[in-house]
């Protein structure tokens, strides 16, 4: 007699689930060139103060305060021309003085004295005679010391991602090494006898493998490193071999396929021989219903397993909304909040399961709109190709009308 199939979890809770289980890996200190995209794990404190001295935001001349205050006339003031202070040369010995404007350069150091830079097309020059309009203002293009951070101010807080501007920023700083979150070692399983990979030439039953690409991108944008790669057809002995290997080398594997009801699904029954303790199969989610999450401990060592159904868009759907919350939770980071935006078109769905819809948002009202793509099946990934965000359809709900509010958690590579 078949056994009754398990009910399905609600995502709620699998997510609680799989966020339960996510322990940290430690810290490593990288290179800041290897940074982009890994989780800060002590927050980046300024060094000095950022400007480390005023200096000109513009190509112009350094005007002292007393002739600003002549230069409130309507016919401005005339001053000398003094010395020429380029960008990365040490300003002048000597304090800039009245009746004299100092040629300076973007980024040039100001001497001391400096009340205000005119930008040199603001600027009549005559010889040695310079022109200033009226109406100067105090301060005006200044780069003031300090005027971003100073000395000991929190740059960047822990833990977040090491974005572009953030690792610029680091830069700034002088540093060449941060202290990061360890990232998961990640191994990768594809399976299905079907599967070919691409460049190969096709059989009439089969097709190209398309999950292994997909989720290595996820990876790399993710800022970890390329996972290790094995396949493995149907079967039960193949399946186990591949895994056994992954599971001792890997913080985590994931596994695309094999996961379902059928005959030929035998990853379940290969985690179980190799004692991975499985924790969720099957959640209340379309696409994606039968995704697995287990553990295994070994000699002080735990590997978190996602089984990803083996459809395209299930793959990738519950990669992004359950796998990676993990990897991101082992290195500190939160999870992302979802944002709110109103349907622009009305949807349809089948009540009994949460659904996540590929969307694209836009901003041409107030607040954003939401606007559900074609393609829903699990099969299909041309709407997640155009997608910005996963709108979530309640999973009570038959329909919902264009206008009504949805929660939509934004792709990570949107």
């Amino acid at each position: 007699m078949t056994p009754p199939e398990p009910t399905l979890t609600p995502y709620a809770d699998a997510l609680a689930a799989v966020l339960a289980a996510a322990a940290g890996l430690g810290t490593e200190r990288v290179a800041l060139a290897d940074a982009a995209g890994r989780i800060l794990a002590e927050d980046l404190c300024a060094p000095f103060d950022l400007p480390r001295f005023d200096n000109t935001a513009v190509d112009g001349y350094a005007v002292h305060a007393d002739d600003l205050a002549r230069a409130q006339g309507p016919d401005g003031v005339e001053l000398r021309a003094g010395p020429v202070i380029p960008a990365g040369a040490a300003e002048p010995d000597r304090a800039l003085t009245a009746g004299t404007a100092t040629r300076v350069f973007t980024g040039a150091r100001l001497p001391a004295g400096t009340a205000a830079v005119v930008m040199q097309e603001d600027v009549g020059a005559h010889g040695s005679s310079l022109r200033f309009p009226a109406g100067l203002v105090a301060g005006q293009h200044i780069r003031r010391q300090g005027g971003e951070f100073r000395q000991g101010d929190v740059v960047v807080r822990a833990p977040q991602a090491l974005t572009p501007p953030r690792c610029a920023l680091a830069a700034s700083l002088g540093l060449t090494h941060l202290a990061v979150a360890r990232a998961p070692r990640v191994g990768l399983l594809l399976t299905g006898s079907e599967l070919v990979a691409p460049g190969s030439p096709l059989a009439a039953a089969q097709i190209y493998e398309s999950n292994g690409a997909g989720l290595a991108a996820a990876l790399r944008l993710g800022g970890l490193a390329a996972p290790a790669v094995r396949s493995a057809p149907d079967t039960l002995a193949a399946t186990v071999a591949a895994l056994a290997e992954l599971l001792d080398t890997n913080d985590v594997v994931l596994t695309s396929g094999g996961v379902s009801v059928g005959a030929g699904d035998t990853v379940k029954e290969a985690l179980a021989q190799l004692g991975v303790e499985r924790r969720i199969w099957r959640v209340a989610i379309k696409p994606g219903k039968p995704f697995y999450f287990g553990v295994r401990t070994r000699a002080g060592r735990t590997t978190a397993v996602f089984g990803l159904p083996g459809n395209p868009l299930s793959a990738l759907v519950t990669y992004t909304m359950l796998a990676l919350p993990y990897l991101r939770a082992v290195q500190g980071a939160p999870v992302r909040p979802a944002v709110t935006a109103l349907l622009a078109t009305a949807v349809r769905k089948e009540p009994g399961r949460l659904e996540f819809v590929p969307v694209t948002l836009d901003r041409s009202a107030p607040g954003w709109r939401a606007h559900p793509l074609g393609a829903r099946a699990s099969h299909m990934l041309a709407g997640l190709a155009q997608a910005d965000a996963l709108a979530v359809l309640p999973a009570e709900l038959a329909s919902l009308a264009a206008g009504e509010p949805v929660a939509c958690h934004l792709l990570p590579w949107s």
